[in-house]
């Protein structure tokens, strides 16, 4: 292959395809400094012009409402930089340049060893930076302890503490083969306490397939919230919103703590599956990301989104139940009789939440999740004067 670029992309078009993740992880909601390579000269780095050139270019996209300006405090700078997002139209713009080049190929360097792969496989290989390089230049050639290993994937959003994670061997390996080849929507179901938002967390921290937003519906129960992850600029309407999503790219949505919701969060998730029987059925490409949602067992029947015609189709269940025996004892914080462990797992069913109340001498969350007091009383006997091992 010579090193003739195989594709002739504009500075604009190249400056689209590089604020394109930022635009999306930004959207969703940022925790913190502002990435430099938002900034005018992170751009002109990126996409290989001058930064002298960058503010002309930048001007003209703004004003064809492609992009959005702004300041904003900077990683590793004391002061406010203007910084850069692409609008949703400049969203829709940069997805469809990502289809035109996806199937391109382009080699690819490092130290000894070369290959041939497709733009597609590049986006997640070598990143977003050093696939632009390797349009412009036909080839894109790393440099010292650089790698082709995927590159980490973005989690946005407040995933809950996993530290107490165990076992789940088989529901871990059941979302992989889901996110592989399953359904567009899982559903996590579990009774409360079951340790459904640790499973998924462990889950999303764990794996290398895409980038997570996660969503606590508890904490943030609008559809306005909801919005936030699907684009730069709110949609008015559900049908808006859904096809914001449809913009991102090996990406995985997960809405936790779904139960009593809001007639528009219950709405917005019908819609969401008829959404995606109406690309079904038309033939049309399919959505490539993913969505799980975090439901409890006792949720409402009129809050419930889908029925079992969707089972299978649509809709994939998981359903989690509470901890075997063995994997239970895992989770003490300090030994205890085996005698001790199975009066303590037939108090609590097994549920992981109330085994970190009972290590912390939480009695509240023990009442919390059901107990009566003279249960909570004997579990706080067991864990300060139980026999010892």
């Amino acid at each position: 292959m010579s090193n003739e670029a195989p594709v002739n992309l504009t500075v604009k078009e190249r400056i689209l395809l590089h604020l394109h993740p930022y635009s999306l992880s930004i959207g969703a909601g940022l925790d913190g400094d502002w990435p430099v390579e938002t900034t005018q000269q992170g751009i002109a780095e990126a996409v290989s012009i001058s930064v002298s050139h960058a503010p002309r270019t930048l001007t003209a996209l703004k004003r064809d409402k492609l992009l959005q300006e702004d300041k904003n405090y900077v990683t590793g700078k004391n002061r406010k930089l203007k910084t850069y997002i692409l609008t949703s139209q400049g969203i829709k713009r940069a997805r469809k340049l990502m289809d035109k080049v996806a199937q391109i190929e382009i080699k690819v360097i490092h130290s000894e060893n070369e290959k041939t792969i497709t733009v597609s496989e590049a986006w997640a290989e070598i990143g977003t930076s050093n696939t632009l390089k390797a349009l412009v230049d036909g080839e894109c050639r790393i440099e010292g302890t650089g790698s082709t290993t995927p590159k980490k994937r973005e989690l946005i959003g407040d995933i809950p503490d996993t530290d107490d994670f165990v076992d789940r061997k088989l529901e871990l390996e059941i979302i992989q083969k889901w996110i592989s080849e399953g359904t567009p929507i899982m559903v996590v179901t579990g009774n409360r306490g079951n340790g459904t938002s640790t499973l998924v967390g462990h889950y999303c921290k764990n794996q290398k397939d895409c980038d997570v937003f996660w969503h606590d519906l508890i904490s943030s129960p609008t559809l306005k919230a909801i919005q936030g992850f699907s684009s730069l600029s709110f949609k008015s309407d559900i049908k808006g919103t859904l096809q914001g999503f449809s913009l991102m790219k090996h990406t995985l949505f997960v809405f936790d703590g779904y139960h009593n919701v809001k007639e528009e969060i219950a709405s917005f998730f019908k819609e969401l599956v008829n959404y995606i029987e109406a690309c079904d059925n038309e033939d049309n490409k399919p959505l490539d990301i993913k969505f799980i949602v975090i439901m409890r067992h006792d949720t409402p029947f009129y809050n419930r989104f889908y029925n079992n015609s969707h089972i299978g189709r649509v809709v994939k269940e998981l359903e989690v139940k509470e901890l075997s025996l063995q994997a239970f004892h895992e989770l003490f914080s300090k030994e205890l009789s085996k005698e001790d462990v199975k009066q303590v797992h037939g108090l609590t069913k097994g549920k992981p939440a109330l085994i970190s109340a009972f290590n912390n001498g939480d009695t509240e969350t023990m009442v919390k999740y059901g107990l009566s007091r003279e249960e909570t009383r004997l579990l706080m006997f067991i864990r300060d004067h139980g026999r010892i091992k």
